[in-house]
């Protein structure tokens, strides 16, 4: 099992923040392996949504399923998930930080079948993707000053 935990201050109000992160729809614009989202159940992020991801972390595009498991609104979301190469589950927590809000992700991949063998690489490729995708979520949501 990979673990992998990253936090970052983002200088906006949580309840912008977490409404950005929430919806999984919005991971094409920060989170670079994900090429496109669609919510295929439920009415915006809630516990018990469902969404459909291409993701493409390596050479080969892959499907992520992914489900919302639990909902705390600018708090916490929940999430679990599967692709052909992994499961995975995970959450984020966010609080108000000096005026704007921590947000702290921790994420769980297993490496199915074949693919446990690249666990290693798995998990050092997922710590440095970690690190561009909030990068990316502090320049966009600073830089946009809210506006989605």
């Amino acid at each position: 099992m990979i673990t992998i935990t990253h936090e970052e201050t983002i200088n906006r109000p949580v309840e912008e923040v977490f409404a950005f992160i929430a919806d999984p729809t919005n991971d094409p614009r920060w989170c670079p392996p994900v090429l496109e989202a669609e919510q295929v159940k439920g009415n915006g992020p809630e516990k018990g949504a469902r969404f459909r991801q291409i993701v493409k972390p390596g050479p080969k595009k892959l499907t992520n399923s992914m489900e919302i498991t639990a909902y705390q609104p600018n708090r916490r979301i929940a999430w679990q998930g599967d692709n052909e190469m992994l499961k995975f589950h995970g959450w984020y927590e966010v609080e108000a930080d000096n005026g704007g809000a921590r947000v702290a992700m921790t994420s769980k991949l297993e490496a199915r079948g074949i693919f446990r063998l690249l666990e290693p690489f798995l998990g050092r490729a997922s710590r440095s993707v970690a690190v561009e995708e909030f990068k990316n979520l502090k320049q966009l949501l600073e830089g946009e000053r809210g506006r989605r």
